[in-house]
């Protein structure tokens, strides 16, 4: 059982000394154990002098040291890992003994997960457009700066409270349709329609929506919103220079032709 525990096992005599250890705890120390039985000290692989603490702790009353940690420890090439241990007195003795796993890549891609989830949050939160979700009764349930900037509405204000708040009369319905959608197609990208602001003004706004997903179920829906009023209103004011220029065009040839009707035969 000790050889093939599966995991770094040492036993530790009182003098702190290792006088035993498995083929897992070579590996993990990077040492043969010729070269670590009755050579090495804990002192020598324990980098926390807090850690280094438990070993007398452990003697003189058990509960005073945790049976269960983390520490960072050095190996013979000098090399920091960090570890999840389990360590015990051996009962009817002054011996110990101590189960190691290495914890080191783990560490490193939960941090490196961590890192961007935390950059992903970071650019999500400060978006210009507008990202909300809602629950699957439709209350939202998150709201970004770029929300608050564009509806006037602080998260504090709108969290909890139902969609309709947001949206005209004429759109209550939208929000129907973008269901039906979302459930037959997962998505929906560049949808447009009409959103109200926190003092009602109406605003033009395309809309991409997708639904959030939790263990294969389905727990809401998100959108990522971006208000084009300003540039819906533009277009239309260049389509109707464009139409009164043609207008003023046309105007011009007829009466071109008016006064000089022989030269349009």
């Amino acid at each position: 059982l000790f050889e093939h525990s599966g995991t770094a096992v040492m036993i530790i005599e009182d003098d702190k000394t290792l006088v035993k250890v498995n083929k897992k705890f070579e590996e993990l120390y990077e040492a043969s154990r010729e070269e670590i039985e009755g050579k090495i000290h804990t002192d020598d692989i324990i980098i926390d002098k807090e850690v280094r603490k438990y070993h007398e702790l452990r003697r003189k009353d058990p509960v005073l040291a945790p049976d269960y940690y983390e520490m960072r420890m050095r190996d013979a090439n000098n090399n920091e890992k960090l570890v999840d241990v389990f360590a015990t007195m051996i009962p009817d003795s002054k011996k110990s003994m101590a189960s190691l796993i290495d914890i080191t890549e783990k560490r490193k891609l939960e941090n490196k997960i961590r890192t961007r989830e935390q950059q992903l949050a970071y650019i999500l939160e400060n978006s210009e457009d507008a990202i909300i979700s809602f629950n699957n009764d439709y209350f939202v349930t998150s709201w970004n700066m770029g929300a608050e900037n564009i509806f006037g509405l602080k998260k504090d204000e709108i969290v909890g409270e139902p969609y309709l708040l947001l949206f005209s009369m004429d759109s209550e319905e939208v929000m129907d349709r973008i269901i039906d959608q979302l459930r037959e197609r997962g998505h929906l990208k560049n949808y447009e329609f009409l959103m109200l602001t926190k003092d009602k003004r109406e605003l033009i706004v395309s809309t991409t929506w997708n639904l959030i997903k939790m263990d294969g179920a389905i727990v809401g829906c998100s959108a990522i919103i971006r208000d084009i009023t300003e540039n819906k209103m533009l277009m239309r004011q260049l389509i109707q220079t464009e139409k009164m220029s043609a207008l003023g065009q046309l105007s011009a040839n007829i009466a071109h032709e008016i006064k000089n009707p022989l030269n349009s035969m």
